[in-house]
């Protein structure tokens, strides 16, 4: 099952990684910074993150999200949970899975 989101300038896909930070690194391609952080569908303490290359405008890597806030990055994003209470990441229920989906969906839909 999966238990992430990856989203590249070409897809976007559900996966299965471990989640660890060498993990996330390894899935952006470089070292990761948050590019958004949205308190989750199954409330609580939980929290949808997205990760991307903190030097992705640097290295010329293709766009793969603009945030509402007008925020643009390049390469990959792999979007996670994260337990906001004890900065813990988590994978992906499967509420959030199909949350994460359908509002991926919605862009592709807009563009």
């Amino acid at each position: 099952m999966s238990n992430a989101y990856r989203i590249t300038s070409r897809s976007v896909s559900p996966v299965q990684i471990p989640l660890g930070l060498e993990s996330l690194q390894e899935e952006v391609g470089g070292y990761i910074e948050a590019a958004f952080t949205v308190p989750s569908i199954d409330g609580g303490s939980r929290y949808v993150t997205g990760y991307v290359n903190e030097e992705g405008l640097l290295l010329e890597l293709p766009t793969c999200l603009l945030t509402v806030d007008g925020n643009s990055y390049r390469g990959n994003c792999i979007i996670v949970a994260l337990d906001y209470s004890t900065g813990e990441t988590l994978p992906l229920s499967a509420t959030e899975l199909a949350w994460v989906a359908s509002s991926c969906n919605k862009v592709m839909e807009m563009t």
